[in-house]
């Protein structure tokens, strides 16, 4: 009789099929009986991150465009206020110049 046969019994069945059960399947148990490596799968292709097609700009570009961009109007913004500051409060204590609301 076979391995599944009457003549067996079940805790030998079960046995048997907890050995089974560890073993990897199919295409891992061919590579493992004939002494193979596991197979090696294939890297993703690395996708195009550019915004649309016809724009030559990718997104790490955008990125860093907005990080400059934030980064000069927030000078920008400081310089005003410096220059606002400059007309309107040190010029007319110097003596460089009389505000217009001032008379």
């Amino acid at each position: 009789m076979g391995k599944f046969g009457t003549s067996h019994t079940l805790l030998e069945f079960q046995t048997f099929k907890k050995q089974q059960d560890t073993r990897p399947m199919g295409e891992a148990r061919r590579r493992t009986d004939q002494g193979l490596p596991p197979r090696q799968f294939k890297r993703e292709q690395v996708i195009s991150t550019k915004i649309s097609s016809l724009i030559p700009i990718t997104e790490k570009q955008r990125e860093q465009f907005f990080s400059i961009t934030k980064t000069g109007a927030w000078i920008g913004i400081a310089c005003l206020i410096l220059f606002w500051i400059v007309v309107r409060f040190i010029g007319p204590m110097a003596g460089w110049w009389i505000p217009a609301d001032a008379h």
